[in-house]
């Protein structure tokens, strides 16, 4: 047999290999955290769902662009991660997520920096995602920049 239809047979083989394998477990539908109303980040914003999932997330006073500022989230549930993507609405931001570390104290939290938007906005979405017991939760934080 020539070396060219050897690996052709080959490549037909792991084809129909890769074909007859068990799909890998499709990423369970994100639901989202309903936030509560009179929201106010300094003092913590709490979001939940129908499943009785439970976060409150806070972040420091005094937020300005270029500064690092602390973002902290708690549970009533145990958690396997947590991340915060930022965002402004109508407007390109670039790349702003991060990820929180579990404490000691069994909240999570990072330090974060905003880059500076040109037009001048401060009005900011926290895209907090969660993922708890194999379940995928999505909670949305509008803040803004300053007190």
């Amino acid at each position: 047999m020539s070396r060219i239809h050897t690996c052709g047979q080959l490549v037909l083989l792991c084809l129909a290999l890769t074909a007859c394998s068990e799909k890998s477990a499709e990423a369970p539908p994100v639901q989202t955290l309903r936030l509560g109303s009179g929201c106010d980040v300094r003092e913590g914003c709490a979001g939940r769902d129908d499943t009785g999932l439970s976060v409150t997330v806070r972040m420091a006073p005094h937020r300005s662009a270029l500064k690092p500022f602390n973002v902290s989230l708690s549970s009533n549930t145990t958690l396997e991660s947590v991340t915060v993507s930022l965002e402004m609405q109508g407007m390109e931001m670039g790349q702003n997520r991060y990820r929180l570390l579990k404490t000691d104290a069994g909240s999570w939290q990072a330090d974060i920096t905003l880059p500076i938007c040109t037009s001048g906005r401060s009005d900011w979405i926290a895209v907090f995602d969660v993922q708890a017991e194999g379940r995928h939760s999505r909670l949305s934080v509008p803040f803004t920049l300053g007190n």
